[in-house]
């Protein structure tokens, strides 16, 4: 049996998993149509500019709260 395709496992926090989830509901609830964890990350990760920079700006403000 082969597979349709290719993937890796991603650990993520249970909350980003949820988060995910309601983008994927979001968007069929919308739209009618599935879409998958690797459409959804791959549109986020497009529509920023400089992903780097945003993960920065991410971090040293969960740091600065204490995580």
């Amino acid at each position: 049996m082969s597979k349709v395709r290719d993937g890796v496992v991603i650990k993520v926090r249970r909350d980003v998993y949820m988060d995910l989830v309601r983008v994927i509901g979001a968007y069929a609830n919308k739209y009618g149509r599935k879409v998958t964890y690797s459409d959804v990350i791959k549109a986020l990760l497009k529509s920023v500019p400089d992903p780097t920079k945003v993960i920065e700006e991410y971090v040293k403000g969960e740091k600065g709260r204490g995580r």
